[in-house]
């Protein structure tokens, strides 16, 4: 199988795309790699790490981790229920095409 011209050039532009949207993300996390030496860095860090962190005790903890489970369960039945309608769709795409080729072929 051959790849056309047309086709390598579209394949070209995603991944141009792809760099353009991920070259901003890659040197805004090396700058701030560079910061990380800093002592002011590590204090605000650990802070914000000890503010923001949930214990098991906490009531918070607990609501948060069952929503995220009960998120996630739900998410894949509808996740599945789309994909379960997208491939009956395709299918009586595909049985349509099927039927004319054939109905071609005996006329």
């Amino acid at each position: 199988m051959s790849i056309r011209n047309s086709e390598f050039k579209q394949v070209l532009m995603a991944l141009a795309l792809l760099l353009c949207f991920l070259a901003p993300i890659v040197a805004s996390s090396n700058a701030l790699a560079a910061n990380t030496d800093s002592d002011q860095y590590q204090k605000a860090v650990s802070s914000l790490q000890a503010q923001s962190e949930l214990q098991r005790g906490d009531p918070g903890f607990w609501s948060y981790a069952l929503s995220t489970l009960l998120i996630r369960f739900v998410g894949i039945f509808i996740v599945l229920g789309i994909l379960q309608i997208v491939m009956q769709i395709s299918g009586r795409i595909f049985m349509a095409i099927a039927r004319r080729k054939k109905a071609a072929k005996t006329a």
